[in-house]
């Protein structure tokens, strides 16, 4: 796992499978995490596929908070 920053304040966790190919980004949804089966599969299977597929929290999951954050955070 990857720990990116994109800001002073906050950090994310970033898990990526492939390692070459076009990158592909996945999030998850409201509720869930990017450990969730479902994410965590298709992470696996596009990085087994041919594709870097990168999945990561959002800041809210991050801190363990079941609101998101506002959409200019997210």
């Amino acid at each position: 796992m990857k720990l990116v920053r994109w800001r002073s304040d906050s950090s994310v966790s970033v898990r990526v499978a492939g390692d070459s190919g076009p990158v592909i980004l996945v999030a998850h949804g409201a509720g869930t995490n990017q450990d969730h089966p479902l994410i965590s599969g298709l992470r696996t299977r596009l990085g087994e596929s041919g594709l870097i597929a990168v999945t990561f929290n959002y800041p809210y999951t991050e801190a363990g908070r079941k609101r998101p954050d506002r959409a200019e955070v997210l």
